[in-house]
C-alpha cells in the first residue's frame, strides 16, 4: 500500500516526511463540526473582561496624574476656590502629604496660608485650665491656631474613596474656612 503524501506544514517535528498525522493515526479532528457555543461565549466574556481591566487600569493611571497635579499646585499657596476644587481629587491621606510638604519647604501647612510655621520647641503642652496634655507636634505645621483649624476641617470634609472610584455625578462640595476666621 502508497503512503499518502502530506504537506509540509502537517509533518510533526522528527516524523517521516510523507505520514499524515492526525486523520492517519485515527485522531479525531474538528473540521466539519460547528464550535461549541458555550467556549464561544466563554471567550467572549474573557475578552471582554480583558478589555474592562485594560480600561479601568488606563482610566486609575489618568486619575492618579491628575491628583498629583493637584497635589503640586496646593504646595503654593492658592486661592479659595481653588482648594475647593482640589477636594475633587485628593483623599485625606494625600491632603496630610501636602500639608507636610508644605510645612518641610518652610510655608504654613493650610493651602491658603503664605506664612511660615511656628517654631514650636516643647512636644507637649499642658493646660492646667482643662486639665489636659496636648501634643504640639500638629501645630508645628501651621503657623497659627486658626489655620490648623481650617485644615483640619477641610481634610474631615474629603472622602476617602480613590477618586477614579468617585461617583461623577454627585461631586464633591467642600467648606473651606478662610484665612481670616477667628477660632
Amino acid at each position: 500500500m502508497a503512503e499518502a503524501q502530506a504537506p509540509s506544514s502537517v509533518v510533526a517535528a522528527g516524523a517521516q516526511p510523507g505520514i499524515l498525522l492526525g486523520a492517519a493515526v485515527g485522531k479525531r479532528t474538528n473540521k466539519g463540526k460547528q464550535a461549541d457555543p458555550d467556549a464561544a461565549k466563554k471567550q467572549e466574556a474573557q475578552r471582554n473582561r480583558k478589555t474592562t481591566v485594560k480600561e479601568s487600569a488606563k482610566r486609575r493611571e489618568q486619575y492618579t496624574q491628575l491628583s498629583l497635579l493637584w497635589h503640586e499646585k496646593l504646595l503654593r499657596p492658592v486661592k479659595e476656590n481653588v482648594l475647593e476644587q482640589a477636594a475633587r481629587y485628593l483623599t485625606p491621606s494625600e491632603y496630610d502629604d501636602v500639608v507636610e510638604e508644605r510645612s518641610l519647604s518652610g510655608l504654613c501647612g493650610y493651602p491658603l496660608c503664605d506664612r511660615p510655621p511656628q517654631k514650636i520647641e516643647q512636644r507637649y503642652h499642658i493646660s492646667r485650665a482643662r486639665k489636659k496634655v496636648f501634643d504640639m507636634t500638629e501645630l508645628k505645621q501651621y503657623c497659627g491656631g486658626s489655620c490648623m483649624v481650617g485644615s483640619r476641617f477641610y481634610r474631615h470634609q474629603l472622602s476617602e474613596d480613590a477618586i477614579y472610584m468617585r461617583n461623577r455625578i454627585n461631586e464633591l462640595r467642600v467648606d473651606v474656612l478662610p484665612l481670616d476666621f477667628k477660632v
